[in-house]
């Protein structure tokens, strides 16, 4: 493989080797193999160079949004599903902090009130999360008035965004092939063709950036399902109100 196609050395070190040095090992453990050939084998990672930030920088989000909002007069060949990715995947991204995966496989009963408050729920019963663990997310007030609870009352579709399925295997690679699409869109569309930001992961970088500034390190953690490594972070919890603080001071995009 070359080029786009060919395996980052990241990528073989955290998958691809774990992968091999664990069929070795279990070889091994079973007398199926005197010794792991795979056990000394490594791979160097050179320390990629910092060019720019990793989030996006507001103009960078005013033009992906901008864009967002017009792809159904834009985008005539997109199909149904891919015009609702793109019009609401980027638009969502930016008010949660969420993966892309975790957006595209919202379902429509993962649209619910807590506490008075509209809310997402992003859940491993609807798909891939990263932790395994359920989290409820307040929506930002911009979702709202662009439409988004309407959107998801109107819709007919279990999942929002992709073709639903009792295998949760195959939602998870509808999923990602869906924000792969939403990717694509934001390279040759909305032209930021920037390498040294993630399409879809610059906005996870750019919500922590904006909470940072507001000084909400440990809601935003909660928001976006990160852990900080503590114990004592594991104790309590985080409350809907209390998430919905923060997303009430997070500014709105002006588009």
């Amino acid at each position: 493989m070359t080029g786009e196609d060919a395996l980052s050395p990241k990528t073989v070190k955290a998958k691809y080797l774990v992968a091999v040095k664990t069929v070795f090992g279990a070889g091994v453990r079973s007398q199926l193999l005197p010794d792991n050939p795979a056990k000394d084998v490594q791979v160097r990672v050179r320390k990629q160079k910092v060019l720019r930030d990793k989030g996006y920088s507001g103009a960078e989000a005013k033009m992906i949004l901008e864009a967002a909002g017009r792809i159904r007069h834009d985008s005539p060949r997109h199909n149904e599903l891919s015009k609702r990715s793109i019009e609401w995947g980027p638009c969502i991204a930016a008010h949660t902090g969420a993966r892309i995966s975790e957006v595209m496989q919202l379902r429509k009963q993962d649209v619910e009130q807590h506490d008075g408050l509209p809310c997402i729920r992003i859940t491993p019963e609807a798909g891939a999360v990263k932790n395994g663990e359920f989290r409820v997310v307040p929506l930002h007030r911009q979702l709202i008035e662009r439409g988004l609870l309407e959107f998801v009352q109107a819709s007919k579709d279990d999942y929002l965004f992709i073709k639903g399925d009792e295998d949760l295997a195959i939602v998870r690679d509808r999923a990602g092939r869906a924000g792969s699409m939403v990717s694509k869109w934001v390279r040759e569309v909305v032209g930021l063709t920037d390498e040294n930001i993630q399409p879809n992961h610059a906005w996870r970088h750019r919500f922590k950036t904006v909470a940072r500034e507001l000084g909400e390190d440990r809601l935003a953690d909660a928001i976006q399902g990160h852990s900080d490594g503590r114990a004592a972070t594991g104790y309590g919890a985080h409350t809907v109100r209390a998430m919905n603080v923060l997303i009430g001071k997070m500014p709105a995009y002006e588009v």
